[in-house]
């Protein structure tokens, strides 16, 4: 009796520990306002203080009254520059909704959101970015 008990505890501290070492999924989502038309673009890109930021059009998070916006320190911003667009898996717009919208408050435990920027003379930037302050439920 005394070694099943040990047992299950064993199992439920493996398991507990196991959840906790879990990294975020990294996602993708590639932001090129520069080829799509100002009336067509589902986000907007520009910096404010010290913060770069990409506000997507849609009122989705609790309370509702702010678009949805993610934030990136102006000091980190374009670490990285690329020639040509990063082979990477991109997340669609409805996609990266539904995974905000599922996980709410829970979205920066469960995802790293990296935002791929279209930049003139066809260069890229990939930049690590974090829900804006208010948002997430």
């Amino acid at each position: 009796m005394k070694f099943s008990i040990i047992v299950v505890i064993a199992l439920l501290c493996g398991n507990f520990a196991n959840a906790q070492i879990t990294k975020p999924k990294e996602i993708y989502f590639l932001a090129d306002t520069l080829s799509t038309p100002k009336e067509s673009r589902i986000v907007g890109i520009g910096t404010e203080s010290d913060l770069h930021y990409y506000q997507f059009y849609c009122k989705c998070l609790p309370p509702y009254v702010f678009d949805l916006a993610f934030v990136c320190p102006e000091k980190k911003l374009r670490e990285k520059t690329y020639i040509n667009k990063p082979e990477l898996k991109y997340t669609s717009y409805p996609e990266l909704l539904q995974l905000v919208l599922k996980a709410g408050a829970l979205f920066e435990k469960q995802y790293t959101l990296y935002i791929v920027e279209a930049l003139p003379n066809k260069q890229f930037t990939k930049n690590r970015v974090s829900l804006a302050n208010g948002q997430g439920g």
